[in-house]
């Protein structure tokens, strides 16, 4: 009786990283979506921009594009549009963006 409970509090002990895992799936495909509906209008395809005023995202460092995100979200960066775009993200969505674009070919 102890070696199943042993071995199911082993299994259990497994699980919770390849829940976490799928949850990052998840929502690495949903920023990928939103990269290519939302973010492309301005930033271009794979975060390449094609227009001067507007920054290419690509091979950006993760740390740098969160901090963006997150200063435009919380209204300690300035500017309209891009509160407009990142006000109803939550910081797991700005990394798995930030990410999504940090992976990108350098332009």
């Amino acid at each position: 009786m102890m070696k199943i409970l042993l071995f199911s509090l082993a299994a259990c002990a497994l699980l919770p990283p390849a829940a976490v895992a799928a949850d990052a799936e998840v929502l690495a495909v949903k920023a990928k979506s939103l990269a290519n509906t939302l973010c492309v209008t301005c930033h271009g395809s794979n975060g390449v921009s094609v227009i001067e005023n507007y920054p290419n995202l690509a091979a950006q460092k993760v740390p740098y594009l969160e901090k963006q995100m997150k200063d435009f979200r919380d209204g300690n960066r300035k500017d309209p549009v891009m509160f407009n775009m990142v006000a109803s993200l939550d910081d797991e969505m700005i990394q798995a963006l930030a990410k999504h674009y940090a992976a990108q070919s350098r332009p």
